[in-house]
């Protein structure tokens, strides 16, 4: 009797865990950087917006490495890297005046 009990436990046991619904992501999980590069891409367009005109191009190329000085320092050349690989795409925003938080979550960084 004790068998049949304990393997109609297990078998309860295995199947409702089939049943479980997975936990829904943390926002922050899809973002690059899981979310901590978000500040330093808003920072680099409200900059380029206040530059006006400079050499756009040169001014990114050294502004990321200023930007990506508040995160973590494990993840500083991470961040550099990130905002390298969108560069034309933020030089696009900055040019086209997209607010920093809406230029920043189309890329996936916020």
């Amino acid at each position: 009797m004790k068998f049949v009990a304990l393997t109609i436990l297990a078998v309860l046991a295995i199947g409702t865990t089939a049943f479980v619904v997975p936990e829904k992501p943390h926002p922050f999980v899809a973002k690059v950087g899981h979310g901590a590069f978000c500040r330093p891409c808003e920072d680099i367009i409200k900059g380029g917006e206040e530059v006006g005109d400079v050499d756009l191009d040169h001014w990114l190329d050294v502004n990321f490495t200023i930007v990506c000085d508040s995160v973590l320092l494990i993840i500083h050349h991470e961040c550099e890297e990130e905002l390298k690989k969108v560069k034309k795409q933020l030089k696009k925003d900055i040019e086209d005046g997209v607010p920093p938080k809406k230029a920043c979550k189309d890329l996936d960084f916020c």
